[in-house]
């Protein structure tokens, strides 16, 4: 069950499924909304184009569908702008569909569409719609809080940057869940991400939480991707060793970028090439031989 649903990779719903439910929504309040009004023994104009009344209310919709993208997005971290987007996007439709009963209403002396249905169909559709969003996203919440009991064992990681790169090394991370890291937050220089959030999660300051005690609550390791310079390199190394955190490099590549994070190593900070302290040559020449060191200023091996 698990290998056939892993629901924990799954980032986000598909758009094209978004937009296929927000239809079978507005055909759903539709079809409710004439039931209704034919339980209530109203008269609904022009019956013979029943059908047609559907299709045209439906493609309405699409158009403004379309027009604020309400099938964009993460659905499993929808707020109240994606609610705001549903009302923007049924309410230009309900706007386009009074003005078309109105008109029609002074040409053929009825209108094409009772204004009970287009009102109905207007606030049925767009509570479905934010339900559906609402519910989806506590599903995940769920899922992930069941699959996520041994978490605990995880390496907590902070990205460090926002940048694209730094992204990707995040992206990796939560899709890949059998590894030994967990993404808990992103790491930035930067003054104006103060209170802003990355794939969901805090982005927090260098400057604002150097020394902090809480940090090795929230995170065990920071995380360095492999193209940062190397004064930004000594900084953030500085910064996690002054707050008691380890140090991970991730090297951006094609494809596995979580099997390429390793612990930074003395090589990383150096700005030359490591010397080889191996020499088969110096090995034959000296071997079995006494040999004096002298002077302290450099380092000596045995």
């Amino acid at each position: 069950m698990e290998n056939a649903f892993k629901i924990k990779e799954l980032r986000y719903v598909p758009r094209w499924l978004i937009f296929f439910v927000d239809i079978a929504i507005i055909f759903f309040s539709i079809l409710l909304s004439y039931f209704f009004l034919q339980t209530l023994n109203v008269k609904i104009n022009f019956p013979e184009y029943y059908d047609e009344k559907i299709f045209g209310i439906i493609c309405v919709n699409i158009l403004f569908m379309f027009l604020f993208k309400t099938y964009a997005g993460i659905i499993r971290y929808s707020t109240f702008f994606d609610f705001f987007k549903i009302v923007w996007s049924s309410g230009g439709t309900l706007i386009v569909l009074l003005g078309v009963s109105f008109i029609s209403g002074l040409i053929f002396g009825k209108s094409i569409y009772v204004y009970p249905v287009i009102f109905f169909v207007f606030f049925v559709s767009v509570f479905l719609m934010f339900f559906f969003r609402m519910s989806t996203k506590q599903f995940f919440s769920m899922v992930l809080k069941y699959k996520g009991k041994d978490i605990s064992s995880k390496i907590k990681v902070a990205v460090v940057g926002i940048e694209d790169d730094s992204v990707m090394l995040a992206n990796a991370i939560i899709h890949n869940p059998n590894h030994a890291y967990q993404l808990a937050g992103f790491f930035s220089a930067r003054l104006d991400c103060r209170k802003a959030m990355l794939l969901g999660y805090k982005i927090y300051n260098r400057k604002i939480h150097y020394k902090s005690h809480t940090l090795t609550s929230l995170f065990d390791a920071i995380l360095i991707k492999d193209t940062i310079k190397k004064s930004e390199m000594e900084a953030w190394t500085t910064f996690a060793l002054d707050n008691g955190l380890k140090v991970l490099k991730g090297k951006i590549t094609a494809d596995n970028i979580v099997g390429n994070i390793r612990p930074l190593q003395i090589e990383d900070l150096l700005n030359r090439s490591p010397i080889k302290m191996e020499s088969e040559e110096v090995t034959r020449h000296h071997y079995n031989k006494s040999v004096l060191i002298t002077g302290g200023a450099g380092f000596y091996r045995k």
